[in-house]
C-alpha cells in the first residue's frame, strides 16, 4: 500500500509541475488546476482516506511500539518462526527459573480490550519492578518471554494455554499460573510479602510473636491509597507474618535514608501542586512511553480543562485531597503539606504550600505566610527554596513584586544561596526563562541587602504540558501523532532539569531553620513592640508639654512676686 501511494505521489507531483507551467504560460486555466485538486481529494491521496488507513493500522504500530519497548526492558519476544528463538528454547535455557509468558496478539485479534490492555499494562510492570528491585544473579532468577499469538497462533494448543491475551508463570518445566493477573486481581485487597533472600525454615516458632501491622511503603510514593497500618500475609502460603523483639532490634541498627528537605513557593495559580505531581512521574518514569503503559501517579488533587482534536472541552481531575480547594482566584493548596519520593538514596521530602497573592487579601497571605513559619519549624534545615516563576511575565506587576520581596523578607539572608526559580510552561518560549529574566534581574537588583545569582546553576525550566497530556491520555482523550511528540521531547527534558536540579540542591550547604525563625521572631518582638512604643513616645511628649507649661507657670509667677515686691 505504501509503494502504491509513493507512485501517486509522483504522479500527482509530476502533473502539478506541469500544470502549474501551463497556467503561468496562459495555455491553461485555473480550472485546470482547480480540477487536479478535486481529483486528488477523490483519489488515494485524500486526506480522509490517509487518516483512514493509518487509524485501520492504529493497533499494528501500538503492538510494533509495545515490542520495541519490551525488548528494550530485555523481554525476549517470540514472533514468526525462523526469526529469533523459539518458545520453547527460551523456556529450556532457564528451567529452574521463574518464567513469565506474555501470550498476546493485537487488539483487534483479541475481543477483550480491557483484558488486552490490563494484561499488557501488568506485564510490563513486572518487568520493570524486577529491572529496578533485583540485580546480578537475582535478576537472572526471573525471565520475561513475550509470545506473538499473531505470528505464532498455534502457541495456545501447543502449550496447553487458554486462548486469549494472557500472563502464564511457568517453572520446573511445568505452567503454575494460568493467569497471573486474574491472580492478581483476586489477591490485591491484601498486603502481599514476597522476601528477597531464601526463606529459613525453622523448627520452634517464637513464643512472643506478634502479627506484622505496618503501613504499606507504597503509600509514601504514590502506589498505594492505604493510609492506614495494614496486616500482612506470605505471598505463597497466605499466613499472616509475625515478629519478635528481634524485629524491633535488627530496625534500631538500620540508617535512615538520607533527607532532602525542598520548599516550594510562588504565587497563586502558578502551578505548583501540578509541577509536584509531574516530578513525580518525571522521577518515575523515563519517558512518556513508560508513562503511558502504566497508571500515572498523583500525591496532590488537581485539575484542568483540555480540548480533544474536535474542540470539545473536558475536565481532567486527579486525585482527592480535602487541602486542595478547586476555587477560581484563591490559592488551591490551603495549608503547607509535604510529599515524600525517592531519588536514588535520598529521601526527598517536597514541601507544597499556599500561593502567594490569594484574592482573599493581605491578611490572607500574611497568615499563609505564617503557617509555613510553623510548618517548616518541625524540620532542622532546609536543602533547597524553589521558587516558581511563569516564564511571561514582561512586566513588575504588583503582585509579582509583591511575590518576590514578601518571600525575602521572611527568608533570612543566608537562604539565599539555596534560592533556585524554577520556570514552568517554558515549552512555548523555547524551555528558556524568556520575559520574566529581565523583570526578576531589575527585581533583586533592587535589594542590595540580599544577593541571588541568576545564572544556569539556578534557573531551571520545566513544563507541565506533558504532564497534562499523560492525564488526558490515561482519560481516554485522543490527540495527533505530532503533539504527542512534542509532549514526548517535554517529558524528556523535564526528566532531564529536575535531576539537574535535585543534584544542584544535593550539593548545597543546608540552610539552618532556626536563623530564619529568629529572624521572624525578632520581626514579631519588633512589631509588637511598635504600639507600646509609639504610647510611650506620646506619653513622653505630653509630659515634656507639660513640664514647658508648669515651667511657663512658674517663671510667670516669679515675675509677678517681683512686680509686687517692688510695690
Amino acid at each position: 500500500r505504501k509503494d502504491q501511494l509513493d507512485l501517486d505521489e509522483a504522479s500527482l507531483r509530476s502533473k502539478l509541475a506541469e500544470l502549474l507551467v501551463e497556467v503561468r504560460s496562459g495555455r491553461a486555466g485555473g480550472d485546470k488546476l482547480e480540477r487536479l485538486i478535486s481529483d486528488t481529494n477523490e483519489g488515494s491521496l485524500s486526506e480522509n482516506k490517509i487518516q483512514n488507513f493509518i487509524n485501520s493500522n492504529e493497533d499494528i504500530a501500538e503492538k510494533i511500539t509495545y515490542a520495541k519497548m519490551l525488548q528494550h526492558e530485555g523481554v525476549i519476544y517470540v514472533g514468526a518462526p525462523g526469526h529469533g528463538q523459539s518458545l520453547e528454547t527460551a523456556k529450556m535455557e532457564r528451567l529452574q527459573s521463574e518464567i513469565y509468558i506474555l501470550f498476546w496478539a493485537s487488539l483487534s485479534s483479541d475481543t477483550k480490550d480491557r483484558n488486552w490492555t490490563d494484561n499488557k499494562h501488568y506485564f510490563l510492570r513486572l518487568v520493570k519492578q524486577n529491572n529496578d528491585l533485583a540485580t546480578g544473579a537475582k535478576k537472572d532468577m526471573i525471565r520475561f518471554i513475550a509470545a506473538d499469538l499473531d505470528m505464532r497462533p498455534e502457541l495456545n494448543d501447543q502449550e496447553h494455554v487458554a486462548k486469549g491475551t494472557r500472563i502464564c508463570l511457568f517453572k520446573n518445566g511445568k505452567y503454575i499460573h494460568q493467569n497471573v493477573l486474574l491472580d492478581y486481581i483476586t489477591h490485591n485487597d491484601r498486603c502481599l510479602i514476597k522476601p528477597t533472600e531464601p526463606v529459613q525454615l525453622v523448627v520452634n516458632k517464637p513464643n512472643k510473636g506478634v502479627i506484622l501491622e505496618v503501613r504499606c511503603p507504597g503509600s509514601l510514593s504514590g502506589y498505594c491509597d492505604s493510609k492506614d497500618d495494614q496486616t500482612w500475609q506470605c505471598y505463597k502460603c497466605d499466613e499472616l507474618i509475625e515478629h519478635d523483639k528481634d524485629l524491633e532490634k535488627l530496625l534500631e541498627k538500620l540508617r535512615p535514608m538520607k533527607e532532602m528537605n525542598i520548599l516550594i513557593l510562588g504565587e497563586t495559580g502558578v502551578g505548583k501542586s501540578t509541577w509536584i505531581n509531574g516530578l513525580v512521574n518525571y522521577m518515575t518514569f523515563k519517558s512518556l512511553d513508560d508513562a503511558e503503559q502504566n497508571k500515572s501517579l498523583s500525591l496532590i488533587a488537581s485539575s484542568f480543562t483540555i480540548t480533544d482534536i474536535n474542540f470539545k472541552q473536558y475536565k481532567i481531575k486527579i486525585g482527592d485531597d480535602k487541602n486542595e480547594v478547586m476555587v477560581a482566584g484563591q490559592s488551591t493548596t490551603q495549608e503547607p503539606k509535604a510529599y515524600a519520593l525517592d531519588w536514588g538514596k535520598k529521601h526527598v521530602r517536597l514541601i507544597d504550600t499556599p500561593g502567594i497573592g490569594d484574592t482573599r487579601g493581605l491578611e490572607q497571605d500574611k497568615e499563609n505566610f505564617d503557617a509555613i513559619l510553623r510548618y517548616i519549624s518541625n524540620l532542622d534545615e532546609l536543602h533547597g527554596i524553589c521558587i516558581l516563576l511563569k516564564p511571561n511575565t514582561s512586566k513588575l506587576t504588583v503582585m509579582f513584586q509583591y511575590c518576590v520581596k514578601e518571600l525575602l523578607t521572611h527568608l533570612h539572608k543566608s537562604a539565599s544561596n539555596n534560592i533556585v526559580f524554577c520556570f514552568t510552561n517554558t515549552r512555548s518560549t523555547f524551555y528558556r526563562p524568556a520575559y520574566t529574566l529581565p523583570a526578576l534581574k531589575t527585581l533583586l537588583n533592587e535589594n542590595k541587602d540580599v544577593n541571588i545569582e541568576l545564572s544556569k546553576h539556578t534557573i531551571y525550566c520545566m513544563d507541565n504540558e506533558s504532564f497534562r497530556f499523560l492525564c488526558a491520555i490515561h482519560n481516554g482523550i485522543k490527540f495527533e501523532q505530532f503533539y504527542k511528540h512534542d509532549c514526548s521531547v517535554s517529558w524528556d527534558k523535564s526528566v532531564a532539569e529536575t535531576n539537574r536540579l535535585f543534584e544542584h540542591i544535593d550539593g548545597l550547604k543546608p540552610h539552618k531553620i532556626w536563623n530564619t525563625l529568629s529572624l521572624n521572631d525578632a520581626r514579631k518582638v519588633i512589631l509588637s513592640l511598635t504600639k507600646p512604643m509609639a504610647d510611650i513616645s506620646k506619653n513622653v511628649q505630653t509630659n515634656i508639654a507639660i513640664i514647658d507649661d508648669k515651667k511657663a507657670e512658674i517663671t510667670s509667677s516669679k515675675k509677678a512676686q517681683k512686680e509686687l515686691l517692688g510695690k
